[in-house]
């Protein structure tokens, strides 16, 4: 039997790695020591939690197809995000969320590096250089910004390889070559797959295609040899990602994102003054707690391309002498054993740099119009993320000067004056941010702020010009003073500084503690203790995402997967068309405000609201403003069936008030006109009664009319009714009759205002006329955010609760709609998604259920105990929902979703997995030393 021989380099690759990993490991575990892990943004609340459920129904002997917590019920193998099939998702069967997270992330930086490290060689540069950028690139650059997508990083972390082998392909012309480096690439292309980053996958692909495009025509590689890499890659890559790819590419068509064109060049692109973020990441501020939350353009982490100050000075020395022929500029840069192949190298990787850099610019430059037509590009949702390809690049750049500075021990005239360029650049910056804050400010806030706190940024931007001087007086010197060792080791000292200064002030700085990360804290178990006895799902109302931070603690759809309730919403790539369609959901803090109060909303057993003030009121300042009216449409809802029609105008405040007066605007409106008249003559004596009590009590502290007023020529009269005496209140309640739609003279209760010390409060805010004491009432307040349940039971009360010996098992989603019901004798729903129900109906009946339509969902009727087989049903569309018929009798349904051609794909991936031992296989050298015999034969052919 022969035994695998591992060489010496491959030796020294795994230490080094294992090297990296503890650091890593180190570096992200110390956070979560102190109580604050690195898990924010889209981690947080998408990523980490999809994993940990895909990892509990795994456990539970299930394949994690279904998720039954958000969106009523969506897909989660075929939503791409929870990465089912990705390696590193064994960790979440056997660790917690938080060291399942901590270690998944390190050794995903880990992987980067060592590809980084491995892609240098393929360049020929200096190891001791090579090793000291590949350590800094996964805490630096674009990777490190991208830290809060945890998909991406899978995704990017895969890139060096997949150049890398491109490269390779190059320089052995033998047809195992071909064979090795496609399997190499195929590999690495099908992890991106799985990584659950369906961007990545575009991005990426982009970027390779153009490298691989030029480097077959700079080194004229065969034909032969060209279509068995590109196909081999492509067999490895489709076939080993199709336990992903073929459920993934059903779901987007079913999608929201399958119902309209993917033309998304206006739609996030890379802003030219981001570019900035090179020098002063941090110019606009940060996510991190030691700045001002950010106030640039678009989002933090999708524009930051920072490398290091330092790193960034040694890319622009490479690139000079790139661009300069040989000769021109003295040092000329020396690029090791292969300088004319890594030349060539070089240029192509920055073609295809500048290439994706153009593709992120997108509606920022003239060729946008074009840009719609370019395959692939043209389905991106975030053109900005190209911008990737800019910032891979410099990273290799860097490591040449740091080879050079290493060898001649010293700065010559170009790198100082480099320096000192970049120098005057941050001063530059930092001046124009003084000069012009009140218009930065303005364009941000909408001139709600009249200043900002800068001193953070200055001496952010003055750390890193120290660093830079502290780069020159360790090198600016004719005649080193300072011994090799100690140079290296300073110079290293202030890359620890510089990353270390970048990730406390961007994702180390962000204070996540690990109460909110599992939803542990006090607020999340009092609202999922709420939710829970509501027998319903939730909705977070929130439009202005995280306006209310509360909303972090009390958990987000996604982060209640640790709570197990579920929510009328969710947060992922895909969420299915037909839903979102009718509810507006797609955010994870947004819904349609009608769900409230129609049938759809008690269809999908929204039973528990949370939201804040700002939804229900608004603070004004200065003397109360007439609101402003609907159109007649509006005005009229509902009132077209009887001459007279008795409303009940019932708003809840959102927050306590104390006051003595109530104003109520009233909109005369004219049908025969189609106007609104402005007469007190048209007095309406409607309003019945007037009222106001503290959370919802029997007390009512009624008002009587003393004043009536017409504001100017707006159509819009004014009423004041006055209480005895200043109340505190925080919910009106009012009587008013009105006369048939279409009558002369009728008057239309428009918004009603109250008049508190500073300035005064109108109701006339989104959920005003929804989230109403008809409909719902108070539970609680958690902080900032106030707990609303509805009023009205469940459309069915649920008789069977979750299997207390049955831990994952939960109570199952009510009955919407039954002709002629049955009755429900017991139901119940399990992690993995399917459902049971025991029925007893007296005729045939069709029953729909609160759980989201897919297809994929199957009917299995067990009839009465006693009779033999189950009767296969097909699941029916209802509207959004699940629909299925039984017959009179006893009935035992069991619902499950069945992911639409899993079977194929699981299996097709097992063939690739196969594919890959057979190619490798063949591929294997018969004599350890052939591989480089071949390779030097080429390299003189070449010469």
């Amino acid at each position: 039997m022969r035994y695998l021989r591992v060489r010496q380099d491959q030796y020294r690759v795994l230490s080094f790695g294992l090297i990296l990993l503890g650091l890593y490991l180190a570096i992200n575990g110390l956070p979560a020591l102190l109580g604050h892990p690195v898990i924010v943004s889209d981690n947080l609340t998408q990523n980490n939690p999809l994993r940990f459920l895909a990892g509990e129904i795994y456990r539970s002997g299930h394949l994690p197809t279904w998720n039954i917590f958000a969106w009523s019920g969506t897909p989660l193998l075929a939503g791409f995000n929870a990465g089912v099939f990705f390696p590193l998702e064994v960790l979440y069967l056997v660790l917690a969320p938080v060291p399942a997270f901590i270690i998944f992330i390190s050794i995903l930086e880990c992987t980067f590096a060592i590809g980084m490290l491995r892609l240098f060689e393929r360049l020929h540069f200096n190891p001791q250089a090579s090793r000291i950028v590949a350590f800094f690139a996964p805490i630096l650059s674009y990777f490190a910004s991208q830290s809060v997508h945890l998909d991406m990083l899978g995704g990017l972390a895969m890139l060096p390889f997949m150049v890398s082998a491109i490269l390779r392909l190059s320089e052995e012309p033998s047809a195992k070559n071909s064979l090795r480096q496609g399997v190499i690439f195929g590999t690495s292309y099908a992890l991106v797959v799985l990584s659950g980053a369906p961007e990545a996958m575009l991005y990426e692909g982009i970027f390779v295609a153009l490298v691989l495009l030029m480097v077959a025509i700079s080194f004229k590689i065969r034909v032969k040899r060209l279509v068995t890499f590109l196909a081999i890659a492509a067999l490895v890559a489709i076939l080993l990602s199709s336990a992903q790819l073929i459920p993934g590419y059903s779901f987007i068509t079913a999608s929201q994102r399958g119902s309209h064109p993917f033309n998304y060049a206006a739609a996030g692109p890379f802003y030219p003054i981001s570019f900035i973020s090179l020098i002063a990441p941090f110019l606009f501020g940060g996510p991190g707690s030691v700045l001002p939350n950010y106030f640039g353009p678009y989002v933090f982490e999708e524009i930051t391309i920072y490398i290091g100050i330092i790193f960034l000075a040694l890319a622009i020395w490479t690139l000079l002498r790139i661009i300069i022929p040989t000769g021109s500029i003295s040092p000329a840069i020396d690029l090791g054993s292969e300088e004319q192949q890594t030349r060539r190298y070089l240029r192509i990787l920055t073609i295809a740099a500048v290439i994706s850099t153009l593709l992120a610019l997108a509606a920022f430059t003239p060729l946008e119009s074009l840009m719609l037509y370019v395959p692939i590009y043209n389905r991106q949702r975030l053109p900005s993320r190209n911008i990737f390809a800019l910032d891979f690049l410099l990273s290799i750049y860097s490591v040449p000067a740091l080879s050079n500075l290493f060898a001649r021990r010293r700065i010559d005239k170009t790198l100082f004056w480099i320096v000192g360029g970049l120098v005057v650049a941050i001063a530059m910056a930092n001046g124009l941010l003084l000069a012009f804050t009140k218009t930065f400010v303005a364009a941000v806030d909408g001139g709600g702020r009249t200043h900002y706190p800068l001193k953070a940024i200055l001496l952010s931007s003055l750390f890193e010009i120290l660093l830079l001087v502290g780069f020159i007086g360790i090198f600016a010197t004719k005649r080193p003073r300072l011994k090799k060792v100690i140079q290296r080791r300073l110079l290293v000292g202030l890359f620890i500084l510089d990353s270390a200064g970048f990730a406390f002030q961007s994702y180390l700085g962000e204070h996540t503690p690990t109460s909110t990360i599992m939803a542990t804290n006090s607020y999340a178990k009092t609202f999922a203790n709420i939710v829970k006895k509501s027998y319903g799902r939730y909705g977070l109302y929130d439009p202005n995402l995280y306006y209310y931070g509360d909303l972090l603690k009390i958990g987000t759809p996604n982060l209640n997967v640790y709570n197990s309730i579920s929510s009328i919403q969710g947060y992922s790539s895909l969420s299915l068309g037909n839903y979102e369609a009718v509810t507006s959901s797609h955010q994870q803090a947004s819904f349609d405000p009608t769900l409230l109060v129609s049938p759809l909303g008690k269809a999908i057993a929204l039973s528990i609201v949370a939201t804040g003030s700002l939804y229900l009121n608004n603070f004004n300042t200065g003397s109360p403003n007439p609101v402003t009216i609907p159109n007649a449409s509006q005005m009229t809802p509902g009132l077209t069936n009887s001459p007279l029609t008795t409303v009940h105008e019932s708003n809840f405040v959102g927050q306590t008030i104390k006051t003595n007066r109530i104003l109520i605007d009233f909109a005369v409106f004219n049908p025969a006109t189609g106007s609104l008249e402005n007469s007190t003559t048209l007095y309406d004596r409607s309003i019945k009664s007037i009222g106001v009590s503290l959370n919802g009590s029997k007390k009512i502290h009624y008002g009587r009319l003393t004043s009536q007023s017409a504001i100017g020529t707006t159509g819009i009269i004014q009423y004041t009714y006055t209480l005895n005496q200043p109340t505190t209140f925080n919910q009106v309640l009012a009587t008013q009759t009105i006369p048939k739609s279409g009558n002369l003279g009728q008057s239309i209760e428009a918004g009603i205002s109250f008049p508190v010390a500073n300035g005064y409060i109108t109701l006339n805010s989104p959920l005003t006329q929804y989230l109403t004491p008809q409909h719902y009432h108070l539970v609680t307040t958690l902080g900032s955010l106030e707990i609303y349940q509805r009023n009205t039971a469940p459309l069915v009360t649920m008789p069977a609760v979750a299997n207390p010996s049955n831990p994952s098992e939960f109570a199952a989603p009510p009955i919407v709609n039954a002709s002629n019901m049955p009755r429900l004798i017991a139901s119940s729903i399990k992690l993995d998604g399917s459902m049971t129900y025991k029925f007893s109906a007296s005729k045939p009946t069709v029953v729909t259920i609160s759980q989201t339509w897919a297809k994929g969902w199957m009917i299995a009727n067990q009839a009465a105990s006693g009779s033999s087989g189950s009767q296969a049903m097909p699941a029916q569309e209802c509207g959004v929902f699940i629909c299925f018929s039984i017959p009179a009798g006893v009935s035992n349904i069991h619902a499950s979703y069945k992911q639409p051609h899993l079977s194929l794909a699981l299996a097709t991936s097992g063939l690739g997995l196969i594919l890959i031992v057979v190619l490798l296989l063949l591929s294997k050298d018969s004599d350890s030393g052939e591989s480089k015999r071949t390779k030097n034969k080429s390299i003189k052919r070449q010469k």
